[in-house]
């Protein structure tokens, strides 16, 4: 009986040093969780607050696409007129000349001078050019300020 006394005492001893063991990793491990549980906490509310971010920044990235495709419109708007300005500008510096003899020869009115000899021509197209000396009719093709001057002696 002793023998079985010693065994039940031994098997009493290693089961207190196994609950103290199993006790000491059970406080371990419930410390882990309790900080790995804190972390997860606080990546759950950045992750919340990356979210409401991120919703932020799509309002801000759609306004700017809104005001960009405003500005864009507007803009080519502005190119369209300053196409149009430029254009009228040229219009506006081109330089039309045109001086030309008739033969001499007598006239009774009414009659349309012809104009035969073509001296000096410039910005004047051919198909004016043309009709002016068959009908002595001048077109102004450019719109802008002539000095048409006329000698009959």
């Amino acid at each position: 009986m002793k023998k079985l006394t010693n065994n039940v005492d031994t098997m009493h001893s290693d089961l207190k040093e196994t609950i103290v063991f199993v006790d000491s990793n059970v406080t371990n491990l419930a410390g882990q969780l309790k900080n790995h549980l804190s972390s997860l906490e606080m990546l759950r509310s950045n992750l919340q607050e990356l979210t409401v971010n991120t919703g932020t920044f799509q309002n801000a990235i759609g306004n700017i696409k809104t005001t960009a495709d405003i500005y864009n419109g507007r803009l080519s708007v502005q190119v369209s007129k300053l196409e149009d300005l430029k254009a009228t500008v040229n219009d506006m510096n081109l330089r039309v000349a045109l001086s030309a003899c008739a033969a001499y020869h007598t006239i009774s009115p009414p009659t349309t001078i012809k104009f035969q000899n073509i001296i000096t021509s410039k910005g004047i197209t051919n198909q004016h050019l043309t009709s002016f000396k068959s009908s002595g009719v001048f077109v102004c093709e450019v719109p802008g300020l002539y000095h048409i001057s006329v000698v009959i002696m």
